[in-house]
């Protein structure tokens, strides 16, 4: 017997190869953890977000709190790996609510034009770089090489 089980669409190849990738490097570089598709409340301030998130990888330097349903802090950064149909979301919403939630780092990754756009925060608002695929660029957690995270797209 066949049932109809409804399921989000997975990702595309180059969604999965570039978090992939950047899980590999991320751990090589720090001693803070990269996490895909954790489900998070952020946490700023003992303020609590009321929905859960689900980046496409984060950095963890402290293990997050074990709550019903996920857990709940602050990654040190977050990675969005962009689709066309949610550039609009990561470029704005998501950009926003990760500023406000006080993460370092906010990093867009295009694999279609191979490009990363780190959001660095200073103060209250993120200031925004884009890099290359072949570029280098420094982070809190070191200096990321693009190539290795766009190798294999």
């Amino acid at each position: 017997m066949q049932e109809a089980i409804n399921m989000s669409p997975s990702p595309s190849w180059e969604h999965q190869i570039v978090c992939d990738n950047l899980v590999s490097m991320i751990k090589g570089k720090s001693p803070c953890q990269p996490i895909s598709n954790l489900s998070v409340k952020l946490e700023k301030n003992g303020n609590v977000m009321n929905e859960f998130i689900q980046p496409d990888v984060a950095v963890y330097c402290e293990r997050p709190e074990k709550i019903i349903g996920g857990y709940k802090g602050r990654p040190l950064i977050v990675i969005e790996v962009v689709s066309p149909s949610t550039y609009k979301i990561d470029v704005t919403l998501k950009k926003d609510l990760y500023c406000a939630y006080g993460v370092e780092e906010y990093w867009i990754a295009d694999p279609y034009n191979k490009t990363i756009r780190q959001c660095t925060r200073e103060h209250d608002r993120y200031a925004e770089t884009i890099i290359a695929c072949g570029e280098m660029f420094d982070s809190v957690i070191g200096t990321i090489d693009t190539a290795l995270v766009f190798q294999g797209v």
